[in-house]
């Protein structure tokens, strides 16, 4: 309980550090993307209204292009 509230603050709390952030995640609900300020997450990075990056991922498609690298 509270992962994505904990994930979200410290990618707010690195951005005003100056660090770049990466925020991703496989949930399919917009939990995340209300946190952020965005309407909804899509699998293609994103900017958050705090200035980091947040992406939804398909786990089905990271196997796929995991895939098409290693084989």
């Amino acid at each position: 309980v509270g992962r994505t509230t904990v994930a979200a603050m410290l990618a707010v709390a690195l951005t005003r550090r100056g660090r770049k952030v990466l925020l991703a995640t496989t949930a399919t609900d917009d939990r995340l993307a209300w946190l952020t300020g965005l309407d909804r997450l899509q699998p293609t990075v994103q900017r958050s209204a705090a200035g980091f990056d947040v992406q939804r991922l398909a786990p089905s498609q990271c196997l796929q292009e995991y895939g098409t690298l290693i084989l």
